[in-house]
C-alpha cells in the first residue's frame, strides 16, 4: 500500500456558492496542485449525473479559464465518505482522485461532518485513508497502480494561474 504525507494549502473553503441557481451549491477550495469544487447532492453520490453536471460545473465562469475538479461527496458517518470526481484535463468521470479526496475531507472538516480518520471510498471501490498530521497536513494512503505510460507535451507542467476566488478569506 502506497502511503504520503501531503500539504494540505487550502486557500479558501466556503460554502453556499450559488451555481447555475438551481439549488446546486458548493464549496469551494484549492489543493496542492489544483482547484476544486466539492458539492454534497441530496441524491445519493452513485445517481448524480457526473459527466453531464460535472462538465458545467467545471467550466463555470468562477473558475475563470483553467475551470476546476468537480467532486460530489456524501458524508454517511463522520469517519466515512463516498466521493465522485468529475478531473478537468480527463473531462469525465475519473475512478479516483486523491486531491478530491483531500478536498472533500477539507469541506467535511470545515462543516463538522468528519473526524479523522476518514475512509473515502471512491468511484473505482478503492478505499483511501485520510489521517491528520501535526501542522494543517494529512496523509493519504491506499492502493496505487500504474495503469498507463506516456510522455508529457510540451507546457503540461505549466502552472496556471490561481482562480479568482483562490485568495477570499475563509467564511
Amino acid at each position: 500500500m502506497l502511503r504520503a504525507a501531503a500539504s494540505l494549502g487550502i486557500a479558501a473553503v466556503g460554502g453556499g456558492v450559488s451555481l447555475f441557481g438551481a439549488g446546486v451549491t458548493g464549496h469551494l477550495g484549492t489543493s496542492t496542485t489544483v482547484s476544486e469544487v466539492v458539492t454534497a447532492p441530496t441524491v445519493p453520490v452513485e445517481s448524480v449525473p457526473v459527466r453531464e453536471l460535472g462538465a458545467l460545473l467545471r467550466h463555470h465562469p468562477a473558475f475563470g479559464p483553467p475551470g476546476t475538479n468537480v467532486n460530489f461527496v456524501r458524508f454517511p458517518s463522520q469517519d466515512r465518505m463516498e466521493i465522485r470526481t468529475y478531473e478537468r484535463g480527463v473531462e469525465d468521470e475519473t475512478l479516483s482522485c486523491g486531491t478530491g479526496v483531500l478536498a472533500g475531507s477539507a469541506v467535511g472538516l470545515f462543516t463538522s461532518r468528519i473526524r479523522f480518520p476518514l475512509h473515502a471510498v471512491t468511484q473505482g471501490g478503492f478505499e483511501l485513508e485520510v489521517a491528520d498530521l501535526p501542522g494543517w497536513r494529512w496523509s493519504l494512503a491506499g492502493d496505487a497502480r500504474v495503469i498507463a505510460e506516456g510522455d508529457l507535451l510540451a507546457g503540461a507542467l505549466a502552472s496556471p494561474a490561481p482562480p479568482p476566488w483562490a485568495g477570499a478569506p475563509l467564511a
